[in-house]
């Protein structure tokens, strides 16, 4: 087995930067403040190289920690939560009921905790002004926003 590192990767720090996009002449005269067209979403995770899958995770995944708690190894599968379901109430237009995917599993060991983050996002008009609410709801509680 590999050893694979477990801290923020900073935006500046390779390989994270390798993701960015070309940010040049041509990009500030006629993109810019738009990300550049070879912007790779990749960009956006923090993990290091060893902790990043390909595609999204499922939330049912088994998971190991060596060598990052004082209680020895843990092993544990991720609880399989359904997904939250966003809906975005937006100005001039019909809501949009955004999917979204489980994107990022912080494991905390110090306080033996496991957090899930999932992401989705709506294309804007107008950007953020177009937003007028944002509802978030997890399936089979009250309150989960229909399509």
């Amino acid at each position: 087995m590999r050893p694979a590192g477990f801290g923020f990767t900073s935006p500046g720090w390779k390989p994270r930067t390798s993701f960015a996009g070309t940010y040049d002449a041509a990009w500030t005269k006629g993109r810019m403040p738009l990300l550049p067209r070879d912007f790779d979403r990749r960009f956006f995770s923090a993990a290091a190289p060893g902790l990043v899958t390909s595609g999204y995770l499922r939330g049912d995944e088994q998971v190991a920690v060596v060598g990052a708690s004082l209680l020895g190894q843990l092993s544990f599968r991720l609880p399989g939560v359904p997904r939250p379901v966003c809906r975005v109430s937006l100005a001039l237009r019909p809501d949009v009921v955004v999917e979204t995917n489980l994107d990022t599993v912080v494991v905390d060991t110090d306080e033996d905790r496991v957090y899930l983050t999932w992401r989705g996002f709506a294309a804007l008009r107008n950007g953020p002004h177009d937003v007028r609410a944002i509802g978030i709801a997890v399936p089979g509680r009250s309150g989960y926003p229909q399509a």
